[in-house]
């Protein structure tokens, strides 16, 4: 390994999934080096599995650097990160574009804090947990979604998500594409583009 150009480690290492990718990164020196490229670091997807060690994934996910170079980023099979720390990672990630955190225990509050810190964020989907009782919660992160043209929803509460459902999206300025994902009965999906 030590022969092969940079150009060609760099070509094998962009065809790694993420897991892979992170777990190179900590090989040696070299690796680590070249897995700073902002080109290796744009797309990050988590969804290929679960990874081998949760202290890598966190570790290289808090890095400064590498926080600056994610532009898009899916981490719906992290789902063992709290979501206290959750939040403070992903606010260090202010390029982001494009975030995945469906499935995850990322709560609303959370996730305004992330969504406010993260100022270019056009796409975003997560899993809604916001029941009749909480129009307040739904409201501010309503607010905070204003920015966003991409909204994927699931949720497990329908019937009680339909009634804080116009306080959420009342805040969507830009919405120019909406999918909802519920199960109730059997029943799932609702796609809206605006």
């Amino acid at each position: 390994m030590d022969n092969l150009p940079n150009d060609v480690l760099f070509l094998l290492m962009s065809w790694l999934d993420t897991n892979d990718f992170i777990s190179l990164s900590y090989v040696c020196k070299r690796f680590q080096s070249l897995s700073y490229s902002p080109l290796l670091n744009r797309k990050l997807d988590f969804r290929s599995g679960v990874p081998s060690s949760t202290h890598f994934v966190e570790k290289f996910l808090q890095d400064k650097l590498r926080s600056k170079l994610v532009h898009d980023l899916s981490i719906s099979s992290l789902f063992w990160i709290k979501s206290k720390a959750l939040k403070t990672l992903l606010s260090k990630m202010t390029n982001l574009k494009v975030l995945d955190v469906h499935g995850t225990l990322l709560i609303q509050r959370d996730l305004k804090a992330v969504v406010d810190a993260c100022p270019y964020l056009t796409h975003l989907s997560w899993t809604c947990n916001l029941r009749k009782d909480q129009q307040t919660e739904a409201m501010d992160l309503g607010k905070s979604l204003s920015k966003i043209q991409v909204l994927c929803v699931y949720t497990y509460y329908f019937v009680e998500f339909i009634e804080v459902f116009a306080e959420l999206m009342s805040g969507c300025k830009e919405l120019r594409s909406f999918y909802l994902n519920y199960a109730v009965k059997g029943i799932s999906g609702i796609s809206l583009t605006c």
